[in-house]
C-alpha cells in the first residue's frame, strides 16, 4: 500500500510540475538512457526542437565496450571483448498543447549499429598429408563484425520535476536486422535471444530516460 501511495505521489508531482512548466519554450533536451548499461553500452539522446510547433528530432549516439564475459542478468556472453558504436535518429511529436517538451508524444525512426566481438571458438584448418588434403577443427581466437539496422515506433510521456529536470517513460515495438562478417568455419551468430548483439527479428521497445532541458 505504501508503495502504491509513493507511486501515485511521484506521478502526481511530475504531472503537476509538467503542467506548471509547460509554457517554457525549451529548444534542446539532453537525456540519458540507464537501461542501455544492461547491454554494456552508453546511450545519450539529444532532442532538438524544430520550427514546427511540438515537433522535435532526436539524435541518439551509442557506445559499447566490455571485457567481461559475465553480463549479469543476461547471463554469460559468447565473446571475450566487445566494442562498437551506433546512432539512431527519431522524429518526435508531442500531443499536448505544451511548448516545453512535456506530456504524451509519439515517436518513430531508426538507426545503425556496428559491433566488433572478439571470441574464441574452433575453425576449420586445411592441411596436406601424403598428398591428400584434410580439414580439422582447431581452437582459434578471432573477430566477428555485426552490422545492425533497426526501425522503431513508440508512445511515451515526458514530464518535469522542476523547471529543467525531466523524466520520460516510453513503450512500443520495432524490428532489427543484423548481418555478420566472420571467418569461414565460424558458426557463432550472436542471435540466441532478443537481448543478443546479432539478433534479427521483432523488438519490444520500452524504458525510461532522464535529463535536462533548456
Amino acid at each position: 500500500m505504501k508503495l502504491k501511495l509513493l507511486a501515485i505521489l511521484f506521478l502526481t508531482t511530475g504531472i503537476y510540475n509538467s503542467i506548471s512548466a509547460q509554457e517554457k519554450p525549451f529548444r534542446i533536451m539532453v537525456m540519458g538512457v540507464p537501461q542501455q548499461m544492461f547491454v554494456q553500452g552508453i546511450r545519450i539522446e539529444v532532442d532538438l526542437a524544430q520550427a514546427k510547433e511540438k515537433h522535435w528530432i532526436t539524435f541518439a549516439p551509442q557506445f559499447y565496450y566490455s571485457k567481461d564475459r559475465d553480463l549479469g542478468i543476461l547471463g554469460k556472453s559468447s565473446f571475450d571483448e566487445l566494442a562498437g558504436v551506433g546512432v539512431d535518429v527519431f522524429s518526435r511529436h508531442y500531443l499536448s498543447h505544451s511548448l516545453s517538451a512535456s506530456g504524451p508524444y509519439v515517436s518513430w525512426g531508426g538507426g545503425y549499429r556496428f559491433l566488433n566481438l572478439n571470441t574464441s571458438d574452433f575453425l576449420w584448418n586445411r592441411f596436406t598429408e601424403n598428398g591428400l588434403v584434410y580439414y580439422r577443427r582447431v581452437p582459434a581466437n578471432y573477430d566477428v563484425q555485426v552490422h545492425s539496422s533497426n526501425l522503431r515506433g513508440f508512445f511515451g510521456w515526458q514530464f518535469f520535476f522542476n523547471n529543467h529536470l525531466a523524466m520520460d517513460f516510453y513503450l512500443g515495438f520495432g524490428m532489427r536486422y543484423s548481418l555478420h562478417q566472420r571467418p569461414e568455419g565460424s558458426y557463432i551468430k550472436f542471435n540466441r535471444s532478443v537481448f543478443d548483439y546479432g539478433y534479427t527479428g521483432t523488438l519490444f521497445v520500452g524504458g525510461i530516460r532522464f535529463g535536462v532541458g533548456w
